[in-house]
Order: C-alpha cells, then structure tokens, then sequence
C-alpha cells in the first residue's frame, strides 16, 4: 500500500469514526461496526460525496502521534494532523471511487 493511499484509508476512518461508526484499519482495509447510534452507511458515504463538511475529529480521540509531541492545544494537533497524515480535500473522491465500485 502507497503512503497516500494509507493516507486516504485513515481519512475515511476518521470520517466514519465522527458518524458514529467502529472503525479498525488492516493494511489498507476498514473494519466498520455500527451500533445502535450509528446511521445508514449509504446516507453517510451520500453526504460525505456531495461534499458536505465532515469534522474529523468527532471521534478522533487522542491525537498525539508523537511520543514527546509538544503540541497539548487540540486545534493545533488537528491542524498538525490534516498537515502531514490526512486528505480531507479528496475524501468525496475516495468515497465516489467506493461508491462506483
């Protein structure tokens, strides 16, 4: 699996993980659970294609990726976060992909 697509992978997780979603990674694939609080997948994947803002970090937990990360701020975290380890900008392109595949 290419950094990016690793990239792309975790984006979507997060993105599932705001809606409610279990979310678990395993070499380029998601593992999604849904309980009794979470939606319809289709509506999901539906709102993040038509590009309807997504927050990330609903249910992103800690965001520390370092050990000795020196940012405690969470804003500053997220943006450290979307910077090097995630693409929100292609999320309705990846979802478009799943959706058509």
């Amino acid at each position: 699996m290419s950094p990016l697509q690793a990239v792309k992978t975790s984006t979507l997780a997060l993105a599932l993980r705001s809606e409610r979603f279990s979310v678990e990674q395993h070499d380029g694939f998601l593992l999604l659970g849904a309980g009794d609080e979470s939606p319809d997948l289709q509506l999901v994947l539906a709102k993040i294609l038509s590009g309807e803002a997504v927050d990330l970090f609903a249910g992103a937990g800690n965001l520390m990726s370092k050990k000795f990360h020196q940012i405690p701020f969470a804003p500053l975290l997220e943006l450290d976060a979307c910077s090097s380890k995630l693409v929100p900008d292609l999320l309705p392109r990846v979802v478009d992909h799943i959706m058509r595949a």
